[in-house]
């Protein structure tokens, strides 16, 4: 019997600082078995963005990535890591959402995550991590840079 990979996601959202212009960047690492296989970022820009919906966004593109790239195929669990314990306790259900906008990306989330686990049985689970353990900032600090 093969060994089954390890497949661990790290995601993170910030604002990007005002003197740069205003907007939110995002951005994603995933590794199977401790090795970085993929990453992305991108940004957003507008006066009405929040780190919130950053973290978010980061999430969801992540989550659709996977879906996408199949990678998690073979493998029982996914750790999706963030940093934001809003993001966390609302997807676990732990939190309320209280914020509307914030209903359709769960929804969307719920769709991604259900039809990962009918094609595969694979669960994602999504767990907080301190801000210093997480690597995706470096990524997200380019999607600023591009931004800028």
């Amino acid at each position: 019997m093969s060994k089954k990979p390890k497949i661990r996601i790290q995601t993170d959202g910030g604002g990007i600082p005002k003197r740069n212009g205003e907007g939110i960047a995002y951005g994603y690492l995933i590794y199977v078995d401790n090795e970085e296989v993929m990453r992305g970022s991108n940004y957003r820009l507008g006066k009405d963005l929040t780190s919130n919906d950053a973290e978010y966004l980061g999430v969801l593109s992540v989550v659709m990535a996977l879906y996408a790239s199949g990678i998690y195929k073979g493998t029982k669990i996914v750790e999706v890591e963030t940093d934001s314990k809003l993001v966390v306790g609302q997807v676990t259900g732990v939190y309320k959402v209280k914020k509307k906008k914030f209903r359709p990306m769960l929804a969307v989330l719920d769709v991604i995550t259900t039809m990962i686990a009918i094609d595969s049985g694979t669960q994602l689970k999504f767990k907080h991590i301190p801000r210093k353990r997480n690597k995706a900032d470096t990524v997200i600090r380019k999607g600023m840079d591009s931004a800028t």
